[in-house]
């Protein structure tokens, strides 16, 4: 990745060895902030020339600190002052709010026909770099369980809250545990590649799926096996803490699903489609 989270703020030998690590000149670097006194002034002592400042306030956050009352006080003045100077405040660029230019819609957004053509030109594409790249696939099944355990994780099926349809969260639990009967007791021996839709098939009715939630251009909706980004997330995180490489994955554009409580970041949420 091209991005080091937080890098504590930064601290200064750790961020030097990042963009070692990542082999980017440190005229390349953008910090992206919203504290003064904790990102300006540590973007400053690792000299750190570019500093995107945009004071951020989430929903939850009900009472600030004094610290940061401060803070903001500072960028609203900065804002007030910013197209009067020629020169930037301790680095500062403060973050504006100007409409961004109409995005050029992608030929699969112009029409659901074309979107679905866009999927079939997918799935093809697919197929074809398959044969091309000669990958052998696990498809070797054991019933009985192996002796060691490498990691194990659990997760909860139904979630409840806002706008949550608790119909299509049975459905989704249904979808998994037909999805994941398909994939159970698999065997991945060495040189071989897990292939998630290698096993699973098709989401079709034939096949005995339901409707779940899926997102369709950004937008949640219902939709043939939704909630199977549920079982491959899963797998993904069980692989993250396995000797194992993944060699494909897609995340989620945001963050799905709270469940009583905070809402999740974004961040290893992950996104299937069959292809």
């Amino acid at each position: 990745t091209l991005y080091i989270p937080m890098a504590n703020k930064p601290h200064k030998p750790n961020f030097f060895k990042a963009i070692d690590m990542l082999g980017v000149n440190r005229s390349e670097v953008l910090l992206v902030g919203d504290q003064i006194f904790t990102d300006v002034l540590g973007a400053n002592l690792c000299g750190i020339d570019n500093v995107l400042v945009n004071f951020l306030k989430h929903k939850e956050d009900i009472n600030i600190g004094k610290k940061r009352q401060v803070e903001k006080l500072i960028l609203q003045v900065y804002t007030l002052l910013y197209k009067k100077r020629k020169h930037r405040l301790s680095d500062i660029v403060v973050g504006d709010y100007k409409k961004m230019d109409k995005k050029k819609k992608l030929f699969c957004e112009i029409h659901p026909a074309f979107y679905a053509i866009s999927v079939r030109k997918g799935i093809l594409k697919r197929h074809v770099d398959n044969l091309r790249q000669k990958t052998k696939f696990a498809r070797t099944f054991k019933k009985e369980q192996l002796p060691n355990v490498v990691h194990s994780y659990s997760t909860h099926l139904i979630k409840k809250g806002k706008d949550i349809d608790p119909e299509l969260q049975y459905n989704k639990a249904y979808n998994i545990q037909l999805a994941s009967s398909k994939m159970d007791g698999i065997i991945i021996k060495p040189g071989e590649e897990f292939s998630f839709w290698k096993l699973v098939g098709k989401i079709n009715k034939k096949n005995g799926y339901k409707d779940g939630r899926v997102i369709i251009n950004n937008k949640v909706q219902p939709g043939m096996g939704g909630g199977l980004c549920n079982l491959a997330n899963s797998i993904n995180l069980l692989i993250q803490h396995s000797p194992l490489v993944v060699t494909e994955l897609h995340t989620h554009s945001d963050a799905l699903s709270p469940d009583h409580g905070k809402r999740v970041p974004f961040g290893t949420g992950t996104s299937i489609t069959y292809n």
